[in-house]
């Protein structure tokens, strides 16, 4: 049976829905020789599938401290985008379980609107490894988070004018033809269209349908490894710049932002590019940096303030967020001086 568990006494003009998988975060704190044990990759991302043994990668992880936290990368921009001010809203779908509870409760508690379904089935769960310098390696069991039970037209009514949509390519993955759907639906309706490319690996999954959907794309969030895949389909040793990348991806795009960590970020339009600086921080954990700056970014644009504030804003939102555990910002952090 499969309910929207939806708050009906809301009724706002949305400026940000986020399609998501509904996953739950499971932080586990980790060495290098545990991260290569098991065969990730240092900071990527990889389904339950794709383990060559999941059940023992599953004992290991019981044996060890864990810190939970509901998750899900647009969900994460969700959360911290509320935080500074904007009304938002997610689309996703939970089980019927704890997992799915907790994720409902934490965004009624950080004033996120739910327009998620709730139907039988296990919930989405990430066990994201951290290592001593902060990278995160991230296993999804992906439940039935990967399953979109929506209403497109009851989504659209929910946007005021200029609204933004925002998802990533892991979405796309767990059903690309639902999500696109939606996309074209939100485009048609005039609503905005925002994508993060997620990781290298989701990118090649993807493969050639990528390309179908960045067209209606108006803003695009990036990593320069994600950006090598998607031109070069690897991300070292490509022929083509970065420069001639983000060259040919305004002849499409908007707006290309690429975040570059340590090294700050940059903002490109056809008009030019600006270049953001890092804000300093104490490194504890990089999961959920650039969800967070997608959401400062995505204020920002959705305030209509310059490009450089936009990007000050991601930037300075993927610092605090790199300054502790929890993936997400909430209410009241930007309230510190800026």
């Amino acid at each position: 049976m499969t309910q929207i568990a939806k708050d009906m006494t809301k009724k706002r003009d949305l400026d940000l829905i986020c399609l998501t998988n509904t996953v739950t975060d499971v932080l586990v704190h980790a060495s290098q020789q545990d991260v290569e044990r098991f065969g990730l990759n240092k900071g990527g991302f990889i389904k339950k599938s794709e383990m060559p043994d999941y059940d023992s990668f599953l004992s290991w992880v019981s044996s060890q401290v864990k810190v939970m936290f509901p998750g899900g990368s647009p969900a994460n921009v969700a959360r911290t985008a509320s935080g500074l001010g904007l009304d938002v809203a997610v689309i996703g779908t939970v089980g019927n379980d704890d997992y799915g509870v907790s994720f409902l409760e934490n965004l009624k508690d950080l004033d996120v609107e739910s327009l998620i379904a709730s139907t039988d089935g296990l919930s989405g769960v990430c066990y994201v490894l951290v290592t001593p310098d902060g990278e995160k390696s991230t296993v999804a069991n992906m439940g039935v988070s990967k399953d979109f039970l929506f209403e497109p037209d009851i989504v659209m009514d929910r946007f005021k004018e200029g609204g933004i949509l925002h998802t990533s390519t892991y979405e796309l993955e767990s059903d690309f033809d639902r999500v696109v759907a939606l996309m074209q639906y939100a485009q048609h309706e005039g609503v905005e269209l925002s994508l993060d490319l997620g990781d290298p690996a989701s990118v090649a999954r993807l493969g050639d349908k990528i390309w179908d959907v960045l067209a209606d794309v108006s803003i695009l969030f990036a990593k320069e490894d994600e950006l090598s895949m998607l031109y070069s389909g690897q991300t070292s040793g490509q022929t083509i710049a970065i420069s001639d990348m983000i060259g040919s991806q305004l002849s499409v795009n908007h707006f290309v932002v690429l975040k570059r960590g340590a090294e700050g970020s940059l903002v490109c339009t056809q008009k030019g590019r600006c270049h953001i600086e890092a804000f300093k921080t104490n490194v504890v954990n990089t999961n959920g940096a650039g969800d967070s700056y997608a959401a400062g970014f995505l204020f920002g644009h959705a305030n209509k303030l310059n490009l450089g504030v936009c990007g000050a804003m991601g930037t300075y939102s993927a610092a605090k967020v790199c300054g502790q555990d929890r993936a997400y910002l909430e209410k009241g952090f930007c309230g510190e001086k800026y």
